[in-house]
């Protein structure tokens, strides 16, 4: 059975042959745009495997960036592809921000996949204004706020927006108009 921690090869068609993915790296184009370009060659021997959650995003990529389609093989050289076409598929990462809330501060810890080694990790963006400056990374939401905190960065993290349910009991609570005490009454006409 495929699931999203198999290894994969990656295969692209061009001009009638078939290329291997030897290795895939962030470039800056003309345009100054970053963009993945691949190390492709037509010896399969050569071609090197990826987890299937990381090929997933280089197929995204590919297809974005460079309008090149991929497939993915299980066994190096092998013509029968594994694809997945709608829904869902085996390594695509379902997961959702989640807010944490930690010494008072509410963060937002984003999924996300480390390219380097195709792993599943959660990141905090660090904001200064309207440009962001960094990104944390942690193997958890817990562990990449407590980074946070341990590097002084809590001021510039990422605020998850406020829980509308919390909003609304808070909404519920205040008092309806002025406070006002039987003794503060006499005496008024």
């Amino acid at each position: 059975m495929i699931s999203r921690d198999s290894n994969v090869y990656i295969a692209a068609p061009y001009g009638g042959d078939l290329f291997w993915l030897i290795k895939a790296e962030n470039k800056r184009n003309p345009q100054n745009q970053l963009i993945l370009q691949g190390e492709w060659t037509k010896e399969s021997r050569d071609a090197r495997p990826v987890s299937l959650e990381l090929a997933l995003v280089y197929r995204r990529r590919f297809m974005e960036e460079c309008r090149q389609p991929v497939h993915f093989a299980l066994e190096r050289g092998s013509r029968q592809f594994v694809e997945e076409e709608t829904g869902a598929s085996i390594g695509e990462d379902t997961r959702q921000p989640v807010p944490v809330v930690y010494k008072g501060y509410r963060i937002l810890a984003r999924p996300g996949i480390n390219v380097t080694n195709g792993e599943r990790v959660w990141f905090v963006h660090i904001h200064d204004g309207r440009m962001q400056l960094d990104s944390v990374r942690g193997s958890s939401p817990e562990e990449v706020v407590m980074k946070v905190f341990e590097r002084g960065q809590e001021k510039f993290a990422q605020r998850a927006p406020e829980d509308p349910v919390q909003q609304q009991v808070q909404q519920q609570q205040r008092p309806a108009g002025p406070r006002v005490r039987p003794g503060d009454l006499k005496g008024r006409k």
